[in-house]
């Protein structure tokens, strides 16, 4: 599956540019203007990387990125920023931003950032999907200590049948 970048900027030659870039290195590119736009993507669940500009509008756009964040903790943002708002990204980096690039924009330097972006991103999501197996195991464990081995035996059922869903999907996409 091709890594899910959105691209959120108030220039739309900017958008239409810098997103046609991005594609010819095989990444998927969705773009937003607006926080409204930005919302209704980060909603349809199909975004790795957000990379917002903070260059125009940084305090608007680090709230913007908090809100995101705290909304969707699974993605990763990274800021493009220049030389008259590196206090804007440097505000977004102590509330959660993964990194921030400078213009002019090095097309293979941002995508190797938004590379090492998704990296953490799956590391992160594997160790929350081994925390939620031991959590769910202990839980069986717990149940068949008490004699609930009904219980202890839907659970670790269950955890068989999300595998097997979520092998179809991956061998689908």
């Amino acid at each position: 599956m091709q890594p899910r970048v959105l691209l959120v900027n108030q220039d739309l030659l900017f958008l239409e540019t810098l997103s046609r870039k991005l594609q010819q290195h095989r990444l998927s590119v969705k773009t937003a203007s607006s926080d409204e736009d930005i919302f209704i993507r980060l909603n349809d669940g199909e975004v790795d990387v957000v990379l917002l500009d903070v260059r125009f509008n940084g305090e608007k756009a680090v709230q913007t990125m908090v809100h995101a964040k705290n909304e969707h903790p699974e993605i990763e943002v990274i800021l493009l920023s220049n030389a008259e708002s590196i206090g804007w990204a440097m505000a977004g980096m102590r509330e959660g931003a993964f990194d921030d690039i400078a213009e002019p924009f090095d097309v293979e330097k941002l995508v190797g950032r938004i590379g090492a972006a998704l990296k953490v991103k799956r590391k992160r999501e594997g160790r929350f999907s081994f925390s939620k197996f031991f959590e769910k195991n202990m839980m069986a464990a717990t149940f068949a200590q008490a004699g609930e081995f009904d219980a202890a035996k839907s659970l670790m059922d269950s955890g068989k049948k999300s595998k097997k869903a979520s092998k179809k999907k991956n061998s689908s996409d």
